[in-house]
């Protein structure tokens, strides 16, 4: 450390035995008082250049977060905490920054919510936490809704059953994110604020594609049209229902999501008919498309759909 050197010539210090230094040039004792208060300057310094390279790097990470460069901005972020992990303000770009890198292909929800949870814990003074909180759910709003609002752009493109469950996955993931963040700030996300976008634009895509696949369907009629048609409705209810989940402080958006369900139920069922399927023996047996099971389970969907719009209606009275 650059203090440590004799009062006298500045020479380099030699501690003996941790009782006293003696400088190396010109012999000059120094005691122990000195030489702890000699270290105790030294700290002082390490701390003030530590100061002002955290506040370049962080200079530096906003700059390029503001110019588009998320990716660099992250790693100034990063060169911050290395050297002090509980700096807010560089957690909450980080996040940002992970956040607007975030892509269909690359979800860093769990990165995200990481990263803001640290900065509302390391927050000083305590009155602080709740502004970096409302301030984190608005960014949790713009980085879910976009995410999702390129998802479904995805899924109306290509609405097969990776899709759907990549789809699922998203949703969940999110959901993950969101709970991992309340339980460990104990901070409440209201989701009809952050998510009601979500609930929005997930709505619209899923019924102009299940109008579209019902047209397809009843200009096709084959069996293999109705049995994609109805498997496509499975993967449909199962998003609009992880989207309710989400939405969860929504009435009336959970409202129009069940009803919605239960539209696209009685579709399927409505258009199940009969075929002549020609057995071992060669007699043809009228076989309905859609098995007594599944039939089942679509009643069952719509009672349980009913029963949750009735909870809710009698929950606004």
């Amino acid at each position: 450390m650059s203090n440590l050197v004799c009062d006298i010539c500045g020479g380099k210090l030699k501690v003996v035995n941790g009782k006293f230094a003696i400088c190396e040039s010109c012999g000059m004792e120094h005691g122990i008082e000195r030489l702890q208060e000699k270290y105790r300057d030294a700290q002082k310094v390490v701390h003030a250049d530590s100061a002002h390279l955290l506040a370049n790097y962080f200079s530096m990470a906003q700059d390029l977060y503001d110019a588009g460069n998320k990716k660099e901005a992250e790693n100034y972020c990063n060169k911050i905490l290395e050297i002090s992990p509980t700096h807010t303000d560089a957690l909450i770009l980080k996040g940002k920054a992970v956040g607007w890198q975030s892509s269909i292909d690359n979800f860093r929800f769990q990165e995200v919510a990481i990263c803001f949870a640290n900065a509302v814990n390391s927050a000083l003074p305590e009155t602080r936490k709740k502004d970096i909180h409302t301030n984190i759910e608005e960014e949790f709003k713009g980085l879910a809704t976009a995410i999702i609002s390129a998802r479904c752009l995805r899924f109306a493109k290509y609405p097969d059953n990776e899709e759907a469950n990549t789809f699922s996955n998203d949703l969940d993931e999110i959901s993950e994110a969101i709970n991992k963040y309340v339980s460990t700030t104990s901070f409440h996300i209201n989701k009809n604020k952050v998510f009601g976008n979500i609930a929005s634009t997930v709505k619209l895509c899923i019924s102009t594609l299940a109008s579209t696949i019902l047209l397809n369907y009843q200009t096709d009629r084959s069996r293999y049209a109705y049995l994609d048609y109805a498997s496509k409705i499975d993967n449909y209810i199962e998003i609009l229902e992880k989207t309710a989940d989400l939405c969860s402080d929504d009435n009336d958006s959970d409202l129009e999501i069940y009803e919605q369900i239960i539209t696209m139920c009685n579709n399927v069922l409505n258009n199940n008919s009969l075929d002549a399927i020609e057995n071992r023996w060669g007699a043809y047996i009228k076989t309905p498309r859609l098995s007594m099971e599944e039939e089942e389970n679509k009643k069952k969907k719509i009672s349980e759909m009913e029963e949750k719009i009735k909870k809710i209606k009698n929950f606004k009275k």
